[in-house]
């Protein structure tokens, strides 16, 4: 995956990095990927459609030379991304790990399962449930963050047109499982056609668990200063549209 450094994510993953809130610190970043596969990331898929395959043919074989068929795999005949015996589905599942990978450069996700995605029904419900976990939070700067937010996704990855899947780890394959964590969410924007992932990650955290050098009120200050650049920058966008 090639990491797209887009002028228009900069100033937002800016705001996102650590907004402190009561007793909480949400910390978040939103990043464009293209699907363009470089040297990592051609072993990686080489290995996982490898894999995918056999367990295909393993699914297909009689158990212990019965000529009846074993029962497929429920992970191979139908998953968050179609059946993984079709490249497509194989291509995306693997699309989202080397994602996964490319964000959290210390950790290897090429063990997640397809049972650990989901996939959105439509791309509201995705939103509104982004919306209602961050509001909880930030809920002093959320209303002028969430127009921006999604007005910079959609114009990256045409929303309409893409599916979203959300990444839902066990402890063993979560980079956010340390002490003092409360939740965190990672989600992905995917448009095939244009060949790009919005990745959307976040998590919260308990204050007294951080070490913030951020005097409250400053930043207090601060964050309503740029909530409400962020409200004149997302109505200027919407006039031009």
């Amino acid at each position: 995956m090639k990491f797209l450094e887009l002028p228009t994510l900069v100033e937002l993953n800016d705001y996102l990095h650590e907004i402190c809130s009561g007793d909480f610190i949400l910390s978040g970043r939103v990043e464009a990927y293209s699907c363009k596969r470089a040297g990592s990331d051609k072993k990686l898929y080489k290995t996982l459609s490898a894999q995918y395959e056999r367990q295909e043919e393993i699914s297909k074989s009689p158990p212990n030379g019965s000529p009846t068929r074993s029962p497929k795999s429920p992970a191979l005949s139908s998953s968050p991304f179609g059946p993984l015996s079709l490249s497509s589905s194989r291509n995306t599942i693997i699309n989202l790990i080397a994602t996964l990978n490319a964000s959290f450069a210390d950790y290897d996700f090429s063990e997640a399962r397809p049972e650990h995605f989901v996939k959105a029904e439509t791309h509201q419900m995705a939103m509104n449930a982004i919306d209602s976990t961050l509001v909880t939070v930030i809920p002093d700067y959320y209303d002028a963050l969430r127009v921006r937010l999604w007005t910079l996704i959609d114009r990256e990855v045409q929303l309409a047109h893409a599916d979203i899947y959300s990444y839902i780890p066990t402890l063993d394959n979560d980079p956010f499982a340390e002490e003092g964590n409360i939740w965190s969410f990672n989600y992905f924007f995917y448009n095939k056609p244009l060949k790009r992932i919005i990745f959307l990650t976040c998590r919260c955290q308990r204050k007294t668990s951080v070490d913030v050098d951020v005097d409250a009120e400053d930043e207090k200050y601060e964050r309503a200063a740029y909530a409400a650049a962020l409200t004149t920058a997302a109505g200027c966008s919407s006039k031009q549209t």
